[in-house]
């Protein structure tokens, strides 16, 4: 045809292609020749090509499950990497967490074991479980009676009388038949009744709802009783009494509100908000509850931890363990301090009667000081003997203690008492007194019986429960139980403000130097300036004039000489 075909011609291998060629396609392409070989197909070429092409994708899908599996290798290295890396970090936080846990119950222990309050107490646990649940914590005690008891006394060592028969009267049982025993002497059934638990209808808040309580809802009444039922529930009539019922009656222990504003029943105090709330009554060794422990999710409007009934019923028996010893300690403490005072108050009866019996300093300090109203105050040993000139002219002089009251500061008692002189039987010879004879005085004050009126004075009473002092400062009761009427004459120099002692001379015709003014306010109670400047005069005076007990007696027998002359 006039045209030749082109001759493809070779280029020329070098070593390193051959090289090349030897390591990318000599073996598929021997493998491939070997196959037409063997095969001898009828085109060869096209069967090697097959052949190539069919290796090429086997090893490329065998290469790339190679990979893939080196991948995944890889990853699940990674993934238990990320989780252990996991795990580590949660044993970390687990860690952190207990040990947190464990220094906030410690510090819970710690708390309980030093409070001496019930408020602390209450306290405590507030800020333990506000921290525990990460939630808003409160309690509420019950109306449950007191059951604190302060230690009997020590038993005498006498032995006891046996008890009288108490036979029962005709027609009714007998206490050994109402304990079981029989007409025959049998035995009787020694299981005891148990004794009714108190059924709480009063809740009183503490915490964030302090001052808020919350009544038991009235119980539904009886077809054809009064109209005014009980509130339907759902009512915000609270769920705080049901969960002290089931807790009473051997039920849950706990009561979980999820989504409490859903609950119509729940007593809100504010506005409804979301959130949990848990309640967890807690009672004493008998069973009785004591109180109900709270904690909400109010304020974050989220759920509460799953931990925290548990959390709540466990410091609940700390919490009533905690109470009982501390109302314990405070029934023990208000029984001794019940002893101190009654214990002063006999002290200061004892002393008042003293005074005249000369037997005061057996229940006074040695360094009591007696000051009367419109004289200074002086040692006891030196009223003493003032007042054992008195009686020698007033033989029948009385001193009547009306009344004895604490006063606000530890170990001060107002005291009532009422001088009754009587008639002037002889002459007064009174040391630092003007000497009054019995013949000077006017027929109606010889005639006279001579009573104060009912004077209030403020005693101290130290730590070994003596008198340490007593002051008056011209006050004085009225309508006091037991009082007797007053003279006349002498209700009159009280209301012109000669009072105490100057009155008396007043009666017998002599005015004293010192007396209370006209105006000094007559008040029911001791003003403190008046008080402290009393306490100091007398403490002075208790400084610059100490008598020996031997100066007293010389002085009391001089004045017995006296009056015998």
């Amino acid at each position: 045809d006039g045209f030749t075909s082109p001759v493809m011609v070779a280029a020329p291998v070098t070593g390193s292609d051959a090289a090349w060629l030897q390591a990318n396609v000599g073996d598929v392409l021997a493998r491939g020749m070997a196959k037409v070989v063997e095969t001898q197909p009828d085109d060869p070429v096209a069967c090697l090509a097959s052949f190539l092409l069919s290796s090429h994708a086997s090893e490329r899908a065998a290469a790339n499950a190679a990979e893939a599996e080196r991948v995944a290798r890889e990853r699940e290295v990674m993934r238990k990497e990320k989780v252990a890396v996991e795990l580590r970090m949660e044993a970390k936080r687990a860690t952190a967490e207990q040990t947190e846990s464990d220094a906030l119950e410690a510090k819970l222990n710690g708390a309980l074991a030093e409070v001496s309050t019930a408020d602390q107490a209450l306290d405590c646990v507030i800020e333990y479980v506000g921290a525990k649940t990460k939630s808003t914590a409160y309690v509420a005690l019950t109306d449950l009676p007191s059951k604190a008891v302060a230690e009997a006394p020590a038993e005498s060592s006498e032995p006891e009388e046996p008890p009288e028969s108490t036979e029962a009267p005709e027609g009714e049982a007998s206490a050994a038949e109402l304990a079981g025993e029989g007409e025959e002497g049998g035995e009787g059934s020694t299981e005891s009744v148990p004794k009714p638990k108190h059924i709480p209808n009063l809740l009183s808040y503490a915490g964030a709802l302090s001052g808020k309580a919350l009544s038991r809802p009235a119980a539904p009444e009886e077809e054809g009783e009064a109209a005014d039922a009980a509130p339907l529930r759902g009512c915000g009539e609270g769920v705080s009494f049901d969960a002290v019922d089931a807790f009473l009656e051997g039920g849950a222990r706990s009561l979980l509100v999820k989504s409490a504003f859903l609950n119509r029943s729940v007593k809100f105090w504010g506005a409804p908000r979301p959130g949990d709330l848990a309640i967890a009554p807690f009672s004493d060794e008998d069973g009785d509850v004591v109180g109900v422990l709270y904690a909400d999710s109010l304020d974050n409007g989220g759920g509460l931890p799953k931990e925290t009934a548990s959390v709540l019923e466990a410091v609940g028996v700390k919490l009533a363990a905690a109470l009982k010893r501390v109302w314990k300690e405070e029934a023990e403490a208000a029984a001794r301090a019940a002893a101190r005072q009654a214990a002063a108050v006999e002290a200061i009866r004892r002393f008042c009667g003293g005074l005249l019996e000369g037997s005061a300093s057996d229940d006074a300090t040695p360094d009591c000081v007696v000051g009367l109203a419109s004289a200074s105050p002086q040692p006891l040993a030196e009223h003493l003997v003032l007042c054992k000139s008195m009686i020698v002219a007033y033989p029948d002089w009385k001193v009547a203690c009306l009344g004895v009251e604490r006063a606000a500061e530890e170990g001060t008692y107002t005291v009532l008492t009422q001088q009754r002189p009587g008639v002037m039987k002889a002459d007064l010879e009174a040391t630092g007194f003007p000497t009054v004879s019995l013949e000077s005085l006017e027929d109606e004050a010889k005639e006279a019986e001579v009573v104060f009126p009912v004077e209030r004075g403020l005693f101290k009473v130290a730590e070994d429960g003596k008198v340490s002092s007593c002051v008056y400062m011209g006050e004085t009761a009225s309508e006091v139980e037991g009082e007797e009427a007053p003279t006349a004459t002498l209700v009159d120099s009280w209301a012109a403000g000669t009072v105490g002692l100057a009155a008396l001379f007043k009666h017998m015709g002599v005015e004293l130097a010192q007396h209370i003014e006209a105006d000094a306010p007559q008040t029911t109670e001791v003003s403190a300036a008046a008080e402290a400047e009393t306490e100091e005069s007398a403490a002075a005076a208790a400084q610059s004039t100490e008598p020996s007990a031997e100066a007293a007696e010389e002085a009391a027998e001089e004045a017995e000489d006296k009056q015998e002359e």
